[in-house]
């Protein structure tokens, strides 16, 4: 069981208010309830919600699988909003929104949490294949992450920030030949220079594998 865990964080505020519009609907569930609560707090007006489902996991005491499944179903259900801070092609981060924000009586925490970065991916006991993640929402990358069965790698990946694991899919999707077998070589090259992070995945070693090297390491 997930132990819960709050950050020492200067969070300025009395106390949280949940409107009958929330408490009331048949369409949320308890927990669903109280992540619209959490979010709505944290968000820090222009830039909105930036915390992870590290964050999430430890505030909640869930497993951050669980986290990413109930952030996804809140998505579906148009309760928030998931815009993605993006530097080029790479994902730097995640802002969350209430669709209609929580008419709070609290004084937020300034900027909310900011590059708060964790794991996500969590192979659920329920189901060897049930994935699912709102930071990285392309269908590709879910596809890859359900066919992983080796569990040092889903380890790895749950360790990793999330911006690496959409770097995997785009270096996966501009190989010629896309596939699983290429996604799953490039994560067993991150995992043998222990990378955790897009910068350390594109450092520049002066004898870079190349390639065609990365199909052989997934033999």
């Amino acid at each position: 069981m997930t132990v819960r865990k709050i950050s020492n964080q200067n969070r300025d505020f009395k106390g949280v208010w949940i409107p009958a519009k929330f408490w009331l609907d048949e369409n949320l569930k308890p927990m669903e309830m109280l992540f619209l609560v959490e979010i709505d707090s944290l968000d820090s007006g222009d830039r909105g919600c930036f915390a992870s489902n590290k964050h999430f996991s430890e505030f909640f005491g869930l497993t951050p699988g669980r986290c990413s499944q109930i952030i996804q179903s809140l998505q579906k259900k148009g309760y928030i909003k998931i815009e993605y801070v993006r530097d080029g092609k790479q994902i730097i981060n995640r802002s969350i929104r209430v669709v209609s924000n929580l008419n709070t009586p609290v004084n937020k925490l300034k900027g909310g949490v900011k590059n708060a970065k964790g794991g996500y991916i969590e192979n659920c006991k329920e189901s060897n294949t049930d994935f699912s993640n709102t930071y990285i929402n392309t269908t590709t990358t879910t596809l890859y992450i359900r066919r992983i069965k080796n569990q040092d790698m889903i380890q790895y990946l749950n360790s990793v920030d999330d911006e690496l694991v959409e770097w995997i899919t785009s270096e996966t999707e501009k190989a010629p030949q896309p596939s699983q077998r290429y996604f799953e070589s490039i994560v067993k090259r991150l995992m043998s220079i222990n990378a955790m992070t897009v910068q350390d995945a594109t450092k520049q070693d002066e004898n870079p594998i190349p390639k065609i090297e990365l199909i052989k390491l997934a033999d």
